[in-house]
């Protein structure tokens, strides 16, 4: 192979990594705004919003084994799902700065972060070398 197709091959690996931290990060906001959600419970117009929180993750949490298990195996699959409940706690616990960022414009935002990076991780996962 050529330079220009080891630099090239090079640039994608550093970019599948990047996207992959941000996916994780992205992954890590969204399992934080959930945790501090779950604090919503006094409120009655809400009162169903930690059933619906809790039913999510459950989704989330097999999404993620299925992403992330094929390819790295169990060991990384539940360390993802590690993280991700640590994270979800960790939001319960600091939930008043987490619900300060409620608001559509900030929503939006974070939201497009984090599909745009699943869907990524989902179109690329070919490049990733399976998991023996």
């Amino acid at each position: 192979p050529g330079l220009l197709e080891k630099l090239v091959k090079k640039a994608a690996h550093t970019f599948h990594l990047v996207s992959l931290v941000l996916a994780l990060l992205g992954l890590a906001l969204h399992a934080m705004l959930d945790g501090a959600a779950l604090t919503a419970m006094h409120d009655t117009a809400h009162s169903q919003l930690p059933l619906a929180i809790v039913l999510h993750r459950f989704g989330v949490g097999m999404m993620l084994w299925m992403m992330v298990q094929p390819v790295y195996g169990k060991r990384a699959a539940s360390g993802v799902l590690g993280f991700v409940a640590l994270v979800t706690v960790g939001g319960y616990l600091l939930s008043d700065i987490f619900l300060g960022l409620e608001g559509a414009d900030n929503m939006a935002v974070v939201q497009a972060l984090i599909i745009g990076m699943i869907v990524h991780r989902l179109v690329h996962r070919g490049h990733a070398v399976p998991h023996h």
